[in-house]
This record gives structure tokens, sequence and C-alpha cells, in this order.
């Protein structure tokens, strides 16, 4: 599962919110998420993101979250997404600091953006 929070960049603190989350795909260490967020662009306004990448396993039999592992974060700007080109996206290195995957390649998040016009 990936997770994508937003903050208010006014605040000083580290107060993210939650603001979307992706579909959970079952047994796959390079899964292609195909979850679409909505993210309102409005230019030069600064909009900071982080994105967590989860392992999450779950109960067969009920499909109840057993246990939740971070893989990784990586926060990016919107607008340095945004600019990105839409086929190859931005390619962005997770990061995870617990003493189990430091120093360790832990994957990347590849973020593809899409105007829409409404």
């Amino acid at each position: 599962m990936k997770q994508e929070e937003t903050k208010d960049n006014k605040s000083k603190g580290e107060n993210w919110q939650v603001y979307a989350c992706t579909e959970i795909i079952y047994d796959n260490l390079d899964p292609d998420f195909l979850s679409t967020v909505r993210i309102p662009y409005r230019f030069g306004t600064k909009t900071e993101l982080n994105f967590a990448v989860y392992d999450i396993d779950v109960d067969p039999k009920n499909k109840n979250v057993t246990s939740r592992e971070e893989i990784g974060q990586v926060r990016a700007q919107l607008s340095e997404i945004v600019t990105h080109s839409k086929e190859s996206g931005m390619t962005l290195k997770l990061i995870n600091s617990s003493k189990k995957y430091k120093g360790k390649d832990v994957g990347h998040l590849v973020l593809r953006c899409n105007e829409l016009i409404q």
C-alpha cells in the first residue's frame, strides 16, 4: 500500500495528514499501483508531499490486517512532480532509517502526473 500525505507548509512542525491511500497489492515485490490520486495544483503554491510505502500482511480468512511494516518514505514538492515527463515520471529513492534497513536499498517510487481538464 502506498500512502500520500500532505502538510501545511506554514506550520513549523511535522503535522502531516493522510490525503489518500492506494489499493493493497498482494504478493508482489514490484507492484504497479493503479489508483489515481487527484491533488489540486496551484502555480506558485508550495505543496510538500510525503509518500510512505508499507508491507501489509492480511489474514486470508477475515481480510483483517495482521501486521504493517514501513518499507520506506520519500518527500517531494508537487511542483517538481508536475514538471517531470508524463511518460517516464519522477523516480525517487525510498528511505528507511530503521536499524533493520539502514544502508540498504529498499526500493524506488515512480510518480507520474497528468493534467485534468474540467
